[in-house]
């Protein structure tokens, strides 16, 4: 693993770089592939580290992929035993430790690692980033639905029964109000550093409204942390590229945004490329 985190960080002699650390969802084929991101002309380097794989249901157009991941990574699929930290806890883990390793490098700037996630990789990268300060700030795709508002989607019983990821969670099965925490408390200890939330609103694992209400609470912590977010603006997807790149960072942006586009649970060329037009402006001054 360090080998490969090396390997994609190398540049001229004298470069100084940013990185992308890009947290994987549960099925990705390209986990551990170094990928490159052009954003304003300029390529940034990024990595999806290899996560802990689940069973796909059988029959389904995973189950051959899996079976054939079993064979290569049989260490990857297991559930936790008692005692041990459940499977969400090593991921985490994970993405902490590849942030030691490039917080060691000096061809990073590690004042500017930020995390990109979708489904359970944005899972990950939400809760990476808020155990861990020196994580600059975070894009979440289709990442979660509050737990304690939980309508029907699955959230709760995948994550503490069908995958175990979090096998704690079932205590609160029918009682979700007393759960201790929730994805607003994850998005209140980012706070300040910037965390794009991409919540389709036809997402059917989860429910939007109950998203939006979510992310709606926790400006009044950035506020609280920072007065100029009372002044800044909500980024406006529509901008142009030309007035984008003339002006725009003259133009305070808000640290917390959540991108809703009339679509469902995917990931798209077009949110990909809204995230990467709100990094530009938020995350690569």
């Amino acid at each position: 693993m360090a080998e490969n985190f090396l390997e994609a960080t190398r540049g001229r002699a004298g470069d100084y770089l940013p990185y992308g650390l890009g947290t994987m969802g549960a099925f990705d084929r390209l986990a551990g592939e170094a990928i490159t991101v052009k954003v304003k002309g300029k390529s940034y380097r990024a990595r999806r580290p290899k996560a802990i794989r689940m069973r796909p249901e059988k029959g389904s157009s995973e189950y051959l992929h899996w079976l054939n991941s079993l064979c290569r990574h049989p260490e990857r699929n297991h559930r936790p035993a008692p005692f041990q930290p459940p499977l969400m806890g090593k991921m985490v883990d994970d993405v902490r430790s590849a942030v030691d390793l490039l917080s060691g490098n000096d061809r990073i700037d590690s004042r500017r690692i930020y995390v990109v996630g979708y489904s359970l990789g944005a899972t990950v990268g939400l809760l990476a980033t808020a155990l861990d300060d020196r994580i600059a700030g975070a894009i979440s795709f289709c990442g979660f639905t509050p737990l304690r508002k939980e309508k029907g989607t699955g959230g709760l019983d995948n994550d503490a029964f069908i995958h175990g990821l979090l096998p704690r969670l079932g205590f609160f099965k029918g009682n979700e109000k007393r759960l201790p925490w929730d994805f607003d408390e994850a998005m209140a200890l980012i706070a300040p550093r910037p965390l794009m939330v991409v919540a389709p609103q036809f997402d059917q694992e989860a429910t939007f409204d109950d998203i939006k209400r979510c992310v709606e609470v926790a400006p009044q912590v950035y506020e609280a942390l920072n007065s100029e977010e009372r002044s800044a603006s909500a980024y406006d997807y529509n901008w142009s590229a030309i007035w984008r790149g003339e002006v725009a960072h003259n133009v305070p942006v808000r640290s917390l945004e959540l991108y809703a586009p009339p679509d469902y649970n995917h990931f798209t060329n077009t949110m990909q490329s809204v995230a990467y037009h709100w990094m530009q402006l938020k995350l690569l001054p």
